[in-house]
């Protein structure tokens, strides 16, 4: 197999491969903004000061479950960035009332009914992903180098 069939063969292998290579890169740079704390530069919104228990602790981080819940579906042409739902919201922000199921909890040693209720739910914007040019550079940097790498 001569040198340039080789670099076609793998060209093609990568334009397969864009879609994971992209998706990889965004999961990659909504963490990057999570650990960072800011959204192209600009801080997150701050806690309420009264919030004694998450005093010293990153915004968007308690138990670690949103940071796990962030993933990527790729198609062949697309890659789509998802959340569960609370992560959703911080990136969006929210100010609506919503419902809460009936759930059980433990209180002091003893486990304990909660009837459903509604509550008014307040999150300023935390945006961590979205459309950014800093994501769109970081992707195109990756594709280019890993294009350098097929032809040589």
């Amino acid at each position: 197999m001569t040198h340039w069939s080789a670099a076609v063969k793998r060209l093609v292998q990568l334009k397969a491969d864009i879609p994971k290579l992209a998706a990889n890169e965004m999961v990659n740079f909504a963490l990057d903004n999570i650990r960072k704390g800011s959204w192209e530069g600009v801080p997150f919104a701050p806690r309420d000061p009264r919030a004694e228990r998450d005093s010293g602790r990153a915004i968007l981080v308690d138990t670690g479950e949103g940071r796990r819940s962030i993933d990527a579906r790729h198609t062949e042409s697309s890659a789509t960035l998802t959340a569960n739902e609370y992560m959703q919201a911080h990136n969006a922000g929210v100010n609506k009332r919503v419902n809460v199921r009936s759930h059980s909890r433990v209180r002091n040693g003893r486990s304990e009914t909660v009837k459903s209720f509604t509550r008014e739910m307040k999150l300023p914007k935390r945006q961590y992903t979205g459309k950014s040019k800093e994501q769109t550079r970081r992707i195109e940097k990756l594709i280019a180098t890993k294009i350098i790498k097929a032809v040589s």
